[in-house]
């Protein structure tokens, strides 16, 4: 059905027509289901439009409409290609950023894990740098009161001699150098 069959008017109707036409059909859509008032809505807004009611007679109108959505495709192809490539350089560059800032975080986090102390080193309190004690001895599965063994440091403190367990020593204290 071409446009002009949808507002029921002649190919050679004026515009004066085509707008008594619409709006006969927008008041006989309103109670006959029947008539569809999207296609009949397109029609008005391709023959109510001089120009465009030109480009449709010569049917050219039609063919823009067709070029029109191609190009939408292939400009979507495109795009979806250009993602495609640009994804494992986006994804390369994320994991770089991630290791960078793990491998700043965590030795900072962490570094107090790391560090060991020797019979011998001269240990302060981190918090406050007060003196803690002198390392004395150290064992890697010194068994405590609770029955639980770890890796721990006999600390010999104004006090007197304490096993302390090496993760406590390594959170708290720093060695004097």
């Amino acid at each position: 059905m071409n446009l002009y069959e949808r507002l029921r008017v002649p190919g050679t109707a004026s515009q004066l027509e085509i707008d008594r036409a619409y709006q006969q059909m927008v008041k006989e859509a309103g109670y006959d289901p029947s008539i569809n008032r999207k296609e009949l809505e397109a029609a008005y807004r391709t023959l109510g439009d001089p120009t465009k009611r030109a480009l449709y007679d010569a049917g050219q109108l039609e063919e823009r409409k067709k070029k029109s959505a191609a190009e939408k495709v292939q400009l979507k192809v495109r795009k979806d290609a250009a993602a495609e490539k640009s994804r494992p350089v986006k994804l390369a560059i994320g994991l770089a950023v991630l290791l960078l800032l793990g491998g700043l975080y965590f030795p900072w986090r962490f570094s107090h894990r790391f560090q060991t102390f020797a019979p011998g080193d001269t240990l302060i309190m981190k918090s406050n740098g007060q003196y803690y004690g002198k390392v004395v001895k150290q064992e890697p599965a010194h068994v405590f009161q609770t029955g639980n063994a770890a890796n721990a440091y006999l600390i010999d403190t104004d006090h007197g001699q304490v096993w302390t367990p090496a993760g406590d020593i390594q959170v708290l204290c720093a060695k004097v150098e």
